[in-house]
């Protein structure tokens, strides 16, 4: 090994799609029915984990619906889940997929978390998406070529710049994180 080898990038090994379904078989089997207490031990980097399985768990296999659950739940789940969508294209995705049934409970869920910064957002978005109905409508019809074309002249996108800006900024991640640990026994069976 040269002494400039050092500085090289490493090569990753790509994971493999078995390997990545079975790490996600036994994520699902540690959080679809943890106690409780197993929750409540469970450390900040695991929690995200937990919560996401655990509510997805009692919303997709159990069929629960989202306003039947605590809260606590229904606020970490809908925060949370809204959050990686808007990190991972933007309010315009939040507002395509599934997480678009329940981002109005971010209105209030982010004020309960301590992030009304965010709040404001989603209420812009809101509006914006409201006022401008049936262009969401016409560009919502499951295709992959109308999704991207939404992306045309997004009217979301300043608002993505302040999202992405503040979350930073107040780092809501851990804002999430202390939202659910200061109401642990909403989680968990």
């Amino acid at each position: 090994m040269g002494l400039f080898d050092l500085f090289k990038p490493k090569k990753s090994e790509p994971v493999s799609e078995h390997a990545f379904l079975t790490e996600m078989k036994a994520l699902e089997k540690k959080y679809n029915t943890i106690s409780k207490a197993d929750f409540a031990k469970l450390d900040d980097n695991e929690l995200l984990d937990g919560m996401l399985y655990w509510t997805s768990n009692k919303l997709w296999n159990k069929k629960i619906k989202m306003d039947t659950l605590p809260e606590p739940v229904q606020v970490a789940y809908a925060c949370f889940s809204v959050y990686n969508e808007i990190m991972n294209g933007g309010l315009n995705q939040a507002f395509f997929n599934d997480t678009k049934h329940y981002i109005h409970l971010c209105v209030h869920g982010y004020d309960q978390i301590g992030a009304p910064e965010i709040s404001t957002i989603i209420k812009k978005a809101m509006d914006i998406v409201s006022n401008q109905k049936g262009r969401y409508e016409a560009l919502d019809d499951a295709t992959l070529d109308r999704f991207l074309e939404s992306y045309e002249d997004d009217p979301l996108g300043d608002l993505d710049s302040e999202f992405y800006e503040i979350s930073d900024e107040i780092d809501l991640i851990q804002k999430i994180i202390d939202y659910i640990r200061n109401n642990i026994s909403s989680f968990g069976n």
